[in-house]
């Protein structure tokens, strides 16, 4: 038996020991049961694996170092158990790994430099854990890296520079982390994934470097203490951009006036700014946009109704800012029948409410 995959089922046991004369197996697929106990040493046997997926069941203990025995191993997924402690440094063992997959359990203590070794890794998830301490420089200069993702840990202190330019996914949120963005994470040009949100501490302004990386898809650098302006080039440098969020920073000066025909923007969240000026009328370009939020800034300017033309618009929060007047005499075109937000509480607004407006809401009904 080379292959066996038991995944997506109902069982409920421990790995039987007689598993361990499976000796010419190189596939074994275990995810989405609710299977339970620890891991068997006796797993070292299967010198012959290349890919395991214990993934989504109840396995419990520490990842056993005898792991590090099965150096053919190329793809390993512990995610969503219940592993606790350490990574085992026998883990630094497996050469030949190309995904690494630690996320959703109950790992803790400083994410150990053993793994530098592991110069052929494509995809590590470490998400969801309890990793303390620094980001270990060697993660950020593993030559093939491509996927990084260490949110939601107890991650502390400054995000080193990356020494090669592979990635395309990067989430390091919801951490501790402080100090600017790094300059080279400008520089990964392939990258389509950049989510640095929930660190509270990371300083400095928004590098328009940021616009050099044109198959960005998410956007969310949220809940930091970024400041400085927008960088204008936000507006139009990416056709595939679909999640912009800048929300709860310290961003001033104006929303950007760029934003281009044919691009894909879906989310915008500018929240919790010191931004000034009007709302520009370009965003009627972003017609695939369903949330804008501009909420909690220093926007001067009237009802933008022009808003009304975007046909996929669900959720729309103005609230607290110095909007004034409703602009009386236009015809309600039915556009926003599918809004079901709408928040513009705090403002200056004054004269008689836009009744036929407001009859046009028909997802609110």
């Amino acid at each position: 038996l080379t292959n066996l995959d038991l995944s997506n089922n109902n069982l409920n046991c421990e790995i039987p020991s007689s598993f361990e004369n499976l000796v010419q197996l190189t596939n074994l697929d275990l995810s989405s049961n609710n299977l339970s106990g620890q891991i068997p040493s006796s797993f070292s046997n299967l010198t012959h694996l290349i890919f395991l997926d214990l993934s989504n069941n109840n396995f419990s203990g520490q990842i056993p170092s005898s792991l590090g025995n099965i150096v053919q191993l190329r793809h390993l997924d512990l995610f969503s158990n219940k592993f606790m402690g350490q990574v085992p440094d026998s883990l630094g063992s497996l050469v030949n790994l190309s995904y690494l997959d630690l996320s959703n359990n109950q790992l803790a203590c400083p994410i150990h430099s053993q793994l530098n070794t592991l110069s052929n890794l494509e995809s590590l998830y470490l998400s969801n854990n309890m990793f303390n301490g620094t980001i270990p420089s060697f993660l950020l200069a593993l030559p093939t890296l491509q996927y990084l993702d260490l949110h939601n840990n107890n991650l502390i202190g400054n995000i080193s520079e990356l020494q090669h330019d592979s990635l395309t996914y990067l989430d390091l949120s919801n951490n501790h982390l402080h100090g600017p963005i790094p300059s080279s994470i400008f520089k990964q040009e392939n990258l389509t994934t950049l989510i640095l949100a929930s660190n509270s501490n990371l300083t400095g302004e928004i590098s328009s470097s940021i616009c050099k990386l044109r198959f960005l898809l998410v956007l969310d650098l949220s809940n930091n203490s970024l400041s400085g302006s927008m960088p204008q080039c936000l507006g139009n440098f990416s056709s595939r951009l679909s999640v912009l969020h800048l929300g709860m920073n310290n961003l001033q000066g104006t929303i950007p006036s760029t934003f281009s025909k044919d691009n894909n923007l879906e989310y915008l969240n500018l929240n919790g700014n010191e931004l000034e000026g009007k709302i520009p009328p370009s965003i009627v370009n972003c017609t695939m946009l369903e949330v804008i939020d501009l909420g909690n800034n220093k926007i001067d300017d009237t009802f933008p109704y022009f808003l009304e033309t975007l046909p996929e618009l669900q959720i729309l929060v103005l609230k607290s800012n110095k909007l004034q007047g409703f602009v009386k005499g236009l015809p309600a075109y039915n556009s926003s029948s599918k809004l079901q937000i709408f928040d513009i509480s705090g403002n200056n607004f004054s004269g008689p409410l836009p009744i036929g407006y407001f009859n046009s809401l028909e997802a609110m009904m």
